[in-house]
């Protein structure tokens, strides 16, 4: 079988870079969508041992129209980088950092980022534990970036933090480690919260982060809640989206978009978007009229009954610090109770086509007595009188009827 991923790598590296994303610029024009995603994902992706879900198109156009302009950007677990492409498809960014675990998908990622001559950076590295593996920089060239090896990488903060790492993955929680010294660590058979708050450590005092989670994060227990506790307490949860289930290739599990900040909120914006989705057997769909409409509410944090609503952190902390959007937002729909006249024709018809049948069925039924009187008074008359008055109750409760 050929190595795509490890043959593409080293052209990319060679002398034939600049041919190689010529050809490919002269095949895939549209430079507003992820290139290789869909590939990647059903030819290489290792779905078992890297949990590796790659965002549907609906979700990060969806994210992309969330997030506000910044000079900087950091993907955390980037993959192919289609959170990346679909925020440069609206936004200007003056720097991008993408960081990514699997080898395999690091050719792809310089591809698409080269292709848009996007000054930028990735990062070939373990974000649990902070091991990198390799450096790639883009630089902005005449017409597409120019791809090269580098030594280090610099510290820097980012104005916007965009996400969708593995869900419900296990780890090795490091020991005094600055990224979760303030607000917690995550338990060792749930990472959740280990890559959500590796990228709000990188985030500026007035930068904006969105993380795609699964939504266990809104209610599990123990280490989770305290951790989700102290980003509430501190002001650090701006919004929560809930997004329906099935929107992802490799799993069904209903994800939930959250928004932190370092300025400090004093409530929280619930939006429940469950039902906002074109539902399909294999794979369900978030359309363009969805995204207008999740957008337009959620960018001004405004409260629509049954779908949105502004919550104060004292309440969340009477409800025991779970964010699930189902204590805050009331969908309850009370049962439509018919008028007493509808309720009465109803009923009236039914007893009209109830007598109708019974009338048809005993005609029926009547008929075929006669017709056994009649056979049996031809062919046995010695017995005639015997079944006449075995069916004459019959043929009285007939008349009755």
């Amino acid at each position: 079988m050929i190595d795509i991923p490890r043959l593409l790598f080293e052209e990319l590296l060679s002398e034939r870079q600049d041919e190689i994303l010529r050809r490919v610029d002269e095949e895939y024009t549209d430079k507003t969508i992820d290139l290789f995603r869909d590939f990647f994902q059903e030819e290489q992706a290792d779905r078992k041992s890297l949990k590796q879900d790659y965002t549907p198109d609906g979700i990060s156009e969806l994210v992309s129209k969330l997030t506000p302009s910044g000079n900087n950007l950091l993907d955390v677990c980037a993959g192919t980088g289609t959170l990346t492409i679909s925020y440069l498809a609206r936004h200007k960014a003056d720097f991008v950092r993408c960081e990514e675990f699997s080898s395999r998908v690091i050719p792809f990622l310089l591809l698409n980022l080269a292709l848009r001559n996007q000054e930028s950076e990735v990062v070939h590295k373990d974000v649990l534990t902070g091991e990198i593996f390799g450096i790639y920089q883009i630089k902005k060239g005449e017409e597409y970036g120019v791809i090269s090896k580098k030594e280090q990488t610099e510290a820097i903060m980012f104005d916007v933090v965009v996400m969708n790492p593995p869900y419900g993955m296990s780890w090795n929680p490091p020991q005094n480690d600055v990224r979760f010294n303030d607000l917690g660590v995550a338990p060792k058979v749930n990472s959740d919260y280990a890559f959500l708050l590796h990228g709000f450590h990188y985030l500026k005092q007035e930068g904006k982060l969105f993380a795609i989670m699964a939504q266990g994060i809104l209610f599990r227990d123990k280490a989770e809640k305290e951790i989700r506790k102290n980003l509430v307490k501190n002001g650090y949860v701006n919004k929560i989206v809930t997004l329906p289930e099935k929107l992802f290739l490799a799993t069904s599990i209903p994800v939930v978009v959250i928004e932190l900040n370092r300025t400090r909120n004093e409530d929280v914006y619930f939006l429940d978007a469950s039902d906002d989705v074109q539902v399909r057997p294999k794979q369900n769909i978030i359309l363009p009229e969805h995204i207008e409409k999740i957008v337009t509410l959620a960018k001004d944090r405004l409260v629509v009954k049954k779908k949105s609503e502004l919550v104060t952190i004292d309440e969340i902390k009477e409800n025991d610090w779970t964010l699930q959007n189902n204590t805050y937002i009331d969908t309850y729909e009370p049962p439509v109770i018919p008028k007493s006249d509808e309720v009465m024709e109803k009923l009236l018809t039914a007893i009209s086509e109830t007598r109708k049948a019974e009338d048809e069925f005993l005609q029926f039924f009547k008929k075929d007595l006669d017709n056994f009187i009649k056979l049996t008074e031809e062919e046995y008359p010695d017995r005639l009188d015997v079944t006449e008055k075995r069916l004459e109750p019959i043929q009285e409760q007939l008349e009755l009827w």
